[in-house]
């Protein structure tokens, strides 16, 4: 069967190039000309990426010329017709506006992928680490109210005392050293801080090394 169709193949090509016009028009086509001779309109054979087709937007109506290979999957004229009129939405984490198609309206509950993230660690609580639990124990030690996991706009504390407005976090030492964290890190910080919070960040070592130090700053910040 393959030899068969290698003949067929072969055969075809040859006809192909055998016929003057088509031979010419290669010619053309591979020594750098843009576009084939203008001979090839007139004897009715139009380059499939030259030939335009028209078609009526299915939302404003009006005509557009799209090429033949898109005509049955091309529906609207512009990326505006496409998206259609936009509809506010407010997320349910952060309270932003987003403004959304129709179509996505009925599931549309988060303006950003890091806010379905904060939904979903409210849903599902997830147990202490280690540096956590003595940051906890040493919190509770010297009579601080705390909570944990507090959510602030985009940001979740480890603890929190919304009181004075404190936020603690407790750093691992390896994922809080790539430089990816470390600038969210940095871009938390500042986000916190315009809103008026004050940022405690607390290392794996210096917690392991002495919680209760890391507690007496934070003891001492709310005296202030």
């Amino acid at each position: 069967m393959s030899e068969e169709f290698c003949r067929t193949r072969s055969r075809v090509q040859h006809q192909l190039w055998t016929d003057p016009n088509y031979r010419n028009d290669m010619i053309r086509v591979h020594i750098g000309k843009k576009y084939p001779s203008a001979s090839l309109k007139k004897r009715g054979r139009i380059p499939w990426n030259k030939a335009e087709v028209w078609k009526t937007c299915a939302r404003c109506g009006s005509k557009f010329r799209i090429p033949p290979a898109r005509l049955s999957t091309a529906r609207f004229c512009s990326k505006k017709c496409h998206d259609g009129p936009r509809y506010p939405a407010k997320c349910q984490i952060c309270s932003q506006i987003s403004y959304l198609p129709p179509n996505r309206l009925p599931r549309a509950r988060f303006c950003s992928a890091a806010c379905r993230a904060i939904f979903v660690q409210r849903l599902v609580p997830r147990s202490k680490t280690k540096i956590e639990g003595l940051m906890a124990s040493a919190l509770k030690a010297i009579g601080l109210r705390f909570l944990s996991q507090y959510t602030i706009g985009r940001a979740i504390p480890d603890f929190a005392i919304p009181n004075e407005r404190i936020a603690i976090f407790c750093d691992g030492n390896y994922f809080h050293s790539l430089p990816k964290v470390k600038a969210k890190d940095e871009r938390v910080n500042e986000r916190l801080s315009n809103l008026g919070w004050r940022v405690f960040r607390f290392s794996e070592a210096k917690i392991l090394d002495n919680p209760d130090a890391c507690a007496d700053v934070v003891r001492k910040a709310c005296e202030l």
